[in-house]
């Protein structure tokens, strides 16, 4: 039997499961001469539904459970195509580096039985999405059991505090503050941005979204920084220092900006300034034509959210698969039949504000209330968690994009 074609996956959250399903679905079943293995590389096994962490952080049973927001990855790619071994495998383990010379990725296992680990690739993709520059349970971090208990954690501290601040006004932040202040209606919830509530809106919704905030109750500090945060005196909570000067005490101050790729494992060659992959329109690296990049680990800018991350599949795949099955005769972007990736700066933004109400932008139109509340509100659409990690998204048929 032929040496198989090793496609190493970096990243299981959306971008990198969502891109496992495209590749066992798409190009598995069409190669012939070479059989194709799949191998995701990732600290956790489970899929972690990124979209409903505000309602989830408050540990509520009545609300949503913690749990319900994780589900197991491996079962669905059981289920859907057969069990480990020749097709895919799941490594639970942190990339530590990669070595482009030599086209092998080092890695580290998550229970530490071997120190560090070297994974061989014919293709490399990156889907490492992007995290937090605190560790804050808002993005996975570290293992399964790791990114549960800091949510849940986070949950006991929020229910405990009396006072409680959070800064950055997009829209984890507008979405924390209202579910806490919605759920928790005697406690004291102060949102400080540094410019608007929801700046990548259009104004007007905007200024809905700070409207429906301060009718449930939440101080908002709009065109205000946090330049300190120094522990207070009787060591319970903090002390916040604000850009007017003033300083707020808090029981619990909840960072909900500062965001960065998760790209610090990876040659510096890889990057551009900002520490993002950068990728050509075919999304492979102009330097590397073998390994690719999808999501928002990618130099793309603006509109990062899940939604978007179907386009960066479907080109990929078709990519891929050309490569894969014309080995050794084409060139990624040379000649006709190769799909390249458009990016859109379309916006669709729909942001709850506590249980009932919420605001949003669909490109240059505002989202009534309800239709928030409908469509994303009521249940932060937990019943697409399936959906989204069992890939039954993934279309039958591939479209090149021109």
């Amino acid at each position: 039997m032929a040496a198989p074609i090793n496609v190493v996956i970096l990243g299981s959250n959306i971008s990198g499961n969502l891109m496992t399903h495209y590749i066992l679905k798409h190009i598995t079943p069409a190669t012939t001469a070479r059989p194709v293995k799949v191998t995701i590389i990732s600290p956790s096994t489970k899929f972690y539904w990124t979209i409903a962490v505000p309602r989830a952080l408050l540990n509520k049973p009545n609300l949503l459970k913690p749990e319900a927001i994780q589900v197991d990855i491996i079962t669905h790619l059981v289920k859907n195509h057969g069990p480990r071994g020749d097709k895919w495998e799941f490594l639970e383990a942190w990339a530590r580096g990669v070595d482009v010379n030599r086209s092998i990725v080092t890695i580290e296992a998550v229970d530490h039985n071997v120190k560090e680990t070297i994974i061989p690739y014919d293709h490399l993709i990156i889907a490492t999405e992007d995290e937090l520059a605190v560790v804050a349970p808002f993005k996975p971090h570290g293992t399964t059991e790791e990114t549960l208990s800091g949510l849940k954690s986070w949950g006991d501290k929020i229910a405990e505090s009396n006072t409680i601040l959070l800064v950055g006004g997009g829209p984890t932040g507008v979405e924390l503050a209202g579910e806490v202040k919605d759920s928790y209606p005697n406690k004291k919830v102060i949102l400080v941005t540094s410019g608007n509530v929801l700046p990548m809106l259009q104004p007007r919704i905007s200024l809905i979204a700070r409207n429906l905030l301060e009718k449930l109750g939440v101080d908002v500090r709009i065109n205000t920084k946090v330049t300190a945060v120094n522990r207070a005196p009787s060591g319970q909570g903090v002390e916040v220092v604000l850009s007017s000067g003033e300083t707020v005490p808090a029981d619990f101050f909840i960072p909900t900006l500062g965001q960065k790729p998760n790209t610090e494992f990876l040659p510096k060659e890889f990057l551009n300034s900002h520490g993002f992959v950068q990728t050509t329109d075919y999304l492979n690296l102009p330097s590397h034509p073998n390994i690719w990049s999808l999501g928002d680990v990618t130099h793309y800018e603006g509109n990062r959210k899940a939604t978007t991350i179907d386009p960066y599949c479907q080109v990929l795949t078709w990519n891929l698969r050309k490569v894969i099955l014309e080995e050794g005769k084409v060139v990624v972007g040379e000649g006709a039949g190769w799909s390249k990736y458009k990016h859109s700066l379309d916006q669709m933004m729909f942001v709850p504000v506590g249980g009932k109400q919420g605001t949003g932008q669909v490109k240059t139109w505002r989202v009534w209330s309800f239709f928030v509340w409908l469509l994303k509100g009521r249940d932060y659409m937990v019943p697409w968690i399936v959906n989204s990690v069992s890939g039954s998204s993934v279309p039958k048929k591939l479209k090149i994009v021109a």
